[in-house]
């Protein structure tokens, strides 16, 4: 208290008013100081958030990477057994094809009974 009736005196206040202003000077005092520990909680608070909402945006975008690689994977699968499928379809035909040659028959009637 002594600070601040010594800043009163320095101000110009005298007696009861010097008293008067030293109280002022103190609750001025705790107010800044209460001030500034709120805007550095809020500061804190806003990184702590931030850091939060970082953090569950890169969660989100990890998995959704991990939802197209499985998404490619599955379609490179499905297109791997689409193309063993036309493969074997492939064989298929052509051994139909061979054996109607050997037959003596049109390659393609033999094609068209599989179509019949």
């Amino acid at each position: 208290m002594g600070v601040f009736l010594s800043v009163a005196g320095a101000l110009g206040f005298a007696g009861r008013g010097k008293t008067i202003a030293a109280w002022a000077l103190v609750v001025l005092a705790i107010l800044i100081v209460l001030a500034l520990i709120g805007w550095r909680v809020s500061a804190y608070l806003a990184d702590r958030d931030a850091r939060a909402i970082e953090g569950d945006r890169d969660k989100r975008q990890i998995d959704s990477q991990q939802k197209v690689i499985a998404a490619d994977r599955e379609a490179g699968a499905s297109k791997a057994d689409r193309d063993m499928i036309d493969q074997r379809e492939a064989a298929e035909l052509k051994r139909k094809a061979d054996e109607a040659r050997k037959n003596g028959r049109s390659p393609l009637d033999a094609l068209a009974d599989g179509l019949r």
